[in-house]
């Protein structure tokens, strides 16, 4: 259990910092229980751009359908951590800010 604790911690902090650089949400709203339209205030194409991201950091391709059923940040944190352990991938991809953030 504590491999996928750590890869839970690394999976949150990668996923911070996305949300930080990129799309520019508060560090205060970015926890387990927030949700990507409400707490976050993503937009549609954010969110589109949002899963780019996540695919790049995490080297996992998931059909995009299987996001829309995700509502919060604990359960796709639990989505990543489950396609990397499927996928036998280590979490922490090579991430670099998008010139195209949100303003």
């Amino acid at each position: 259990m504590v491999p996928y604790m750590s890869n839970r911690a690394e999976i949150f902090s990668s996923i911070q910092r996305i949300l930080e650089q990129d799309f520019r949400v508060p560090a205060e709203r970015i926890r387990d229980d927030a949700t990507f339209r409400g707490t976050m205030g993503l937009d549609s194409l954010d969110v589109v751009d949002f899963i780019y991201f996540l695919e790049k950091e995490f080297g996992v391709k998931n059909d995009l359908a299987r996001y829309r059923e995700l509502q919060t940040l604990g359960e796709l944190i639990a989505f990543i951590a489950g396609s990397i352990e499927a996928n036998g991938e280590t979490p922490g991809g090579d991430h670099t800010p998008s010139s195209t953030a949100v303003s």
